[in-house]
Parts: C-alpha cells; sequence; structure tokens
C-alpha cells in the first residue's frame, strides 16, 4: 500500500543492505540513467509538443500596419491599360485601404481572408476626355494562404503569402473611379484590376506578420519547428503547432491543436507534458539545472543525493488549479554506504498566482523502494532547490514565450488562465506590446 508523507512528516525510503560493492553498482546504474534520460532524438518528433492560438483581431492588430502598407504599395500602379484595339488608357493610381481586417477563411485550413475599403486618387488620361485626377472607391478583399519558415536566428516567421492570392480569388477588387462616365469606370476598374491582380503575386514577397522564438527550455542544440497552421472560422482564431526533438512518453494522446480561446484573452499557448521529463533531464545533466542535492533538497554539486526525471502526469482542474504529479527516481549515494533508490512521486498543483504561473510542490509518495528501511526527512524538499528546478521545468516554457513584431516591438504576455485539455497544459492571456 502506497504511503503519503507531507512536509512535516518523514519519508521512510528501503535501502539494501550492501556496502561498497553494491554502493558502487548503485551510482553506475544512476548515471547511466542520467545519460539515456537526458539524449535528445536525432530527429525532430511528427507529434506537436507545444502550439501557440491567436485570436484574429489580436493578429489584425499586430500586423496590420505593415500589410497595410506592402498591400498599398503593391496597388501602388502606373501603366498603361489598352481598351479595345488601338485605345490605350493611361493610368496613375494610389489607392488607399482604410478598416482592414484579418479574418479566417474556409478557401483552405490555413487561408485567411484581408479586406478593406479603397480610398484615394488615380490620375487617368483618356481620350476625348483628356487628363483628369478621380477619387477612387471600392472594396479589397484578399484570401491568401499563412505559412511559416525558420529564420537565420533560429526563430520561426509566420508570414502571409499574397503571392497565391491569385490562385484562391482572382477578383480581389472592387473598384469604382468617380467623376468619369460609368461605361469607362467599368472598363479601367476592370483592366485596373487585372493588372493589380498580376503585380501583387508576381511582386509582393510574403509578408512576416510575427517571429516566435522557440519557448524558453533553455536547451542547447534543441531543434524546433513548425508542423502546422490552422484557421478556425468559428472561434476567429489562428493555431500554429510546433515540434522538438525532445523524447515524449510514449503514454497519452500529446497535444492536439485547440482553437478556441476564453472571451477576454487574445492568446492561448500549449504544451505537452510527455516532453516535461526530457526536457529536465536534458537540463540537468547538462548543467543548467541541478541534478545533485544535499538529503535536505538544497541544489549542491557535491550533494550526495541525485535525480532522475520519469513523468509528468497532468490531471483535469478546475478555477485555474491543475493537479500535477510528478514521478522521479530518488538515488542516495553517501560516502558512509548506505545506499538506496527510490521511486517517489511529488503531488503538485499547478497554478495563476496572481500574475504568475507556478507550481507548488505539496508532498510526497513513495511508490517502490530498495530495502531494508531508512529514515530520510524530506520536509524541506517541498521548498527547496529541488521544487525551485521542477517550477522552472514546467512554466519556463509557457510563461516566457518570445513573440516579435515587424518593427522590433515584443510581446509580452500576462497568464490569465490555466487548464488542462486536448492533451495539453493551456495557458491563456493578456497581451501587451513593448
Amino acid at each position: 500500500m502506497k504511503t503519503l508523507i507531507f512536509p512535516a512528516l518523514v519519508l521512510f525510503i528501503l535501502f539494501s543492505s550492501g556496502c561498497g560493492s553494491d554502493c558502487a553498482k548503485l551510482k553506475k546504474e544512476c548515471n547511466q540513467s542520467i545519460e539515456k534520460k537526458a539524449k535528445l532524438g536525432d530527429n525532430i518528433s511528427e507529434e506537436t509538443h507545444f502550439g501557440v492560438t491567436m485570436r484574429d483581431s489580436f493578429v489584425e492588430e499586430i500586423a496590420q500596419e505593415s500589410l497595410r502598407s506592402v498591400v498599398e504599395k503593391g496597388l501602388d500602379i502606373k501603366t498603361q491599360l489598352s481598351i479595345g484595339k488601338k485605345q490605350k488608357i493611361s493610368i496613375d493610381a494610389k489607392p488607399k485601404i482604410a478598416n482592414l481586417k484579418i479574418r479566417p477563411d474556409k478557401t483552405c485550413e490555413h487561408c485567411i481572408r484581408i479586406s478593406g475599403t479603397l480610398t484615394g486618387k488615380a490620375g487617368i488620361k483618356i481620350p476625348i476626355f483628356g487628363d483628369q485626377t478621380v477619387p477612387i472607391a471600392g472594396d479589397l478583399s484578399i484570401v491568401a494562404p499563412l505559412s511559416f519558415e525558420p529564420t537565420s536566428e533560429g526563430q520561426t516567421a509566420i508570414k502571409i503569402d499574397l503571392q497565391k492570392a491569385a490562385q484562391f480569388n482572382p477578383n480581389f477588387l472592387s473598384l469604382t473611379l468617380k467623376q468619369i462616365p460609368p461605361t469607362w469606370s467599368r472598363v479601367i476598374a476592370n483592366s485596373f484590376s487585372k493588372s493589380a491582380i498580376q503585380t501583387v503575386s508576381s511582386q509582393l514577397k510574403p509578408i512576416t506578420v510575427f517571429t516566435f522564438d522557440s519557448p524558453n527550455f533553455g536547451i542547447e542544440n534543441l531543434k524546433v519547428a513548425a508542423k502546422e497552421i490552422k484557421t478556425d472560422i468559428k472561434n476567429r482564431t489562428i493555431f500554429v503547432g510546433f515540434s522538438t526533438n525532445l523524447d515524449a512518453q510514449k503514454s497519452g494522446q500529446g497535444l492536439q491543436n485547440r482553437t478556441h480561446l476564453a472571451n477576454a484573452s487574445n492568446i492561448g499557448i500549449g504544451l505537452d507534458p510527455r516532453i516535461l521529463a526530457s526536457s529536465a533531464s536534458v537540463l540537468m545533466h547538462s548543467g543548467v539545472l541541478s541534478n545533485t542535492y544535499t538529503e535536505e533538497g538544497k541544489s549542491d554539486p557535491a550533494g550526495n543525493v541525485s535525480i532522475t526525471m520519469d513523468r509528468f502526469d497532468v490531471g483535469e482542474g478546475k478555477n485555474n488549479v491543475i493537479p500535477v504529479k510528478i514521478g522521479f527516481r530518488y538515488w542516495k549515494v553517501p560516502s558512509d554506504g548506505n545506499c538506496l533508490w527510490a521511486d517517489v512521486e511529488a503531488e503538485s498543483i499547478l497554478s495563476i498566482q496572481g500574475q504568475n504561473l507556478a507550481l507548488e510542490i505539496k508532498g510526497f509518495d513513495v511508490t517502490k523502494s530498495s530495502l531494508p528501511k531508512i529514515v530520510v526527512n524530506l520536509a524541506k524538499w517541498t521548498q527547496s532547490g529541488f521544487s525551485a528546478t521542477q517550477d522552472r521545468v514546467m512554466t519556463a516554457p509557457l510563461k516566457d514565450l518570445s513573440i516579435e513584431i515587424p518593427g522590433g516591438k515584443k510581446i509580452f504576455l500576462t497568464p490569465k488562465r490555466v487548464n488542462f485539455e486536448k492533451g495539453g497544459i493551456w495557458l491563456e492571456a493578456d497581451t501587451s506590446l513593448k
């Protein structure tokens, strides 16, 4: 029967009665376990390990100025339009776009629709009528796919591929030229629209909307790549899924795309908890985080207790509190020869505390151990270097995501809600630009 011991109590751990040779064997097994668990995969997983869901109005807010500038440049056309066999009309149009909107679109699973109102003026030279400057009125409606690509700095850029717009909607302009006869206006508008489509499709490069740094795992040589991008018309959101070469536990379904957000949230970050044990193991082995402790749980390179991580089991929660069970093996190889190991579970909760996401360890449960019994006091381990290490492993990838937009500004997150859903821990946050 399992024995649940909380901080004020004493944890009984069993140890073997062997001396020097058994300790040497135990230490070797510990080192082998550390080495094995700390290996990164050669290839990036096919599963999604973390994801970001954004509201379309938020994407619209951060992308509006750069998108408007590029599209207006593409529509700034000075050309001659052939009307009939011999007649030509010179046009110098400089449309402006007002009320720019970005919305998910059903044309493809990763398409958006860019719409707006056209204003501005056009200089036109028409046979018989001569030179005229006339107001422009109309609507813009472009369907284009979202795409992603790695940057030279190891980030991931999310882009709008305007060059493919003509494939989805060859007639994305509804244009009227005022103050000239309607017949001429329609002819000129149709020819201008065709010329604009050609310009946008052939000359405009994909526009970078924002750039993601990989989540703050803190792991050197970690491979990260975007795996999927999806838009949701009903929820008006955009989801981007990423994967890594961290080793996920075989059990569990893994992270699935989650495209809904609470009404007040602009962004949600999802993390597959199955990769956390691997992440912790790599960080400990590389020295970024400690895997050696004193018997009081204090991080110490000379400590006689080592830790190897097994799993992070996350349960259903409510009211922004999620139960977490952290499984690890406790290896004690002291100089006095009383060597032992024990499989332990740390009963914990992940919650929003003020404006921060935090992990709190409540107690410990021994599930298996070596013989015979020895008394080990883990009362201080709930408020220790070990506790701080686990908090870093679990919360940093969620709350420290870095998102940069053109112009050098960054998006900062304030945690608001946390739950376990669709195979992942999901943190929803308010956003600010700085």
